[in-house]
């Protein structure tokens, strides 16, 4: 388009009659200085992009384990605060929800230790070892997750007097 707002007619009549400016042509040695800088440049940026792409799977990895400990935490405790709830039904669950994400347990609590009539509460403690494998970044490898969740007791509305 020109600058009237027309299709453009041929642009060396323009060029020559100095409506429009002559274009600077690059000289020959100019461009042979460049040749290499895509290269250097991709080798600069790619190891960037890469270790924020992997980055961001580690991330999302440990967020899913840590969804998964909450998960197994709750699972825990939801198997004692029903009526006749046992503390290694409660165990069980908590593994068999870790071993499906394949994340190792290092260690789970229960609070109380003997569940009574008078239980009002009951407070699961799950401790997981992040343990990052598949990974080169390794940003949480080694770090543990703890998740807690306490619930109220179903004992205690069954039993009343």
């Amino acid at each position: 388009m020109s600058i009237l707002g027309i299709v453009k007619p041929h642009s060396s009549f323009l060029t020559r009659t100095g409506i429009l400016p002559r274009r600077q042509r690059p000289s020959k040695g100019r461009g042979v200085h460049r040749r290499g800088t895509y290269v250097v440049e991709m080798a600069l940026a790619l190891p960037v992009i890469f270790l924020v792409t992997f980055s961001g799977f580690e991330l999302m990895y440990f967020f899913k384990a840590r969804h998964t400990a909450n998960q197994a935490a709750y699972a825990a405790a939801r198997q004692l605060v029903v009526p006749g709830g046992r503390v290694e039904d409660a165990l069980a669950a908590a593994n068999r929800i870790a071993e499906i994400h394949m994340l190792q347990v290092d260690g789970i609590s229960v609070s109380p230790d003997v569940i009574t009539r008078d239980t009002r509460q009951v407070t699961v403690v799950i401790n997981i070892r992040f343990l990052s494998d598949w990974s080169f970044a390794r940003l949480f490898a080694g770090q543990s997750i703890i998740a807690r969740c306490t619930l109220a007791h179903e004992n205690r509305s069954i039993y009343l007097d």
